[in-house]
């Protein structure tokens, strides 16, 4: 709709590639948190795990359209996030308490 509206295509390019610098930007403290608390807090598994799958479906379907290669960096980047995300779940889940 933008390049419609007569923005200059670089300009385009620039504010989508900005999307996975933000995206990266917002994750990253977010994994770094987790790390050094060995805990991810009330991080939805279901959540992440779609967001995972979801990232994975898009740099599929962005292959299969051989759409731009910043297009993909950004989905390769989300996937590699939210699977360092999805791994801290299994990884810092709570120990189950044994029965006496």
């Amino acid at each position: 709709a933008l390049a419609l509206a007569g923005w200059p295509m670089h300009v385009l390019a620039t504010m989508h590639a900005s999307t996975s610098a933000l995206f990266v930007a917002a994750r990253v403290p977010q994994i770094v948190t987790n790390a050094k608390q060995k805990s991810t807090g009330e991080l939805s598994l279901i959540s992440v795990a779609l967001n995972w799958l979801g990232n994975l479906a898009r740099i599929f379907t962005t292959m299969q359209s051989q759409a731009a290669a910043s297009v993909l960096v950004g989905h390769v980047l989300g996937t590699m996030c939210n699977g360092v995300l999805l791994a801290q779940i299994l990884l810092f889940k709570p120990k189950k308490k044994k029965a006496l």
